[in-house]
């Protein structure tokens, strides 16, 4: 049976990027799988096993996989599906650029928009940690980050462009079935929608419709989980 250490907040909140998008490629791949769980200060579900301190990590016989990316490849050359995380090596190229620049382009612009909500959602004995360590990264309060939201919105809106391009000649950015490229994107919606109710999103953007395909698709495994709903 495959393990994965995901990372837990509050409740059922469930909001790291990086192991949604490894959840992601387990349900594509109809993949069973328990899981265990780290926070921000409580590693021991990883003691003896890694280590690693960051989530995902997944876990099968004596395998032990660290960092999303590396676990989509190790997935995709051991589980061989009917319709595969990577139809090509173009598609691994594609996907491999998107896991460069998403969490280096797009999360340092998601991060302000929404950090004064994720610290509602992680347990209470952490929240110091969290308003330390991500005040110290951006570089002021998290509620002065988010008065920035309006030009922070903005600035998301504009690097989606090239997105709204691809989705207009196909329903996802894998093409007519959704693939890893998608799971890297949809994650980054999924850390919004596991922890704050602001919408970064106009109704009638591609993107929106594009992000409410792949939720409908994965419906079951994102409604087991605590979210705001758009």
């Amino acid at each position: 049976m495959i393990r994965l250490v995901d990372f837990g907040g509050k409740g059922r909140h469930r909001f790291s990027p990086y192991a949604w998008r490894t959840k992601l490629a387990l349900a594509h791949l109809g993949l069973d799988y328990e899981t265990s769980e780290i926070t921000f200060l409580d590693k021991s579900a990883l003691a003896g096993v890694s280590d690693h301190t960051q989530a995902p990590v997944l876990i099968l016989g004596g395998d032990v996989v660290t960092d999303s990316w590396e676990i989509a490849l190790y997935m995709h050359a051991t589980f061989p599906a009917k319709v595969p995380l990577f139809a090509d090596d173009g598609q691994i190229a594609f996907a491999a650029y998107l896991n460069a620049w998403v969490p280096r382009v797009l999360y340092p612009i998601i991060l302000p928009m929404i950090a004064v909500d994720v610290i509602t959602k992680i347990l209470p004995e952490e929240q110091t940690h969290y308003r330390k360590t991500r005040e110290a990264r951006l570089g002021c309060s998290l509620e002065e980050a988010a008065l920035n939201r309006t030009a922070l919105t903005q600035d998301l809106s504009a690097h989606l462009e090239p997105m709204r391009a691809v989705l207009a000649q196909s329903p996802f950015l894998n093409g007519t079935e959704p693939g890893y490229s998608d799971y890297i994107l949809g994650a980054l919606f999924l850390w919004i929608r596991g922890t704050s109710p602001f919408q970064p999103l106009c109704a009638h953007d591609p993107v929106a419709g594009w992000r409410a395909r792949l939720f409908d698709r994965y419906s079951d495994l994102i409604m087991a989980t605590d979210g705001y709903e758009w």
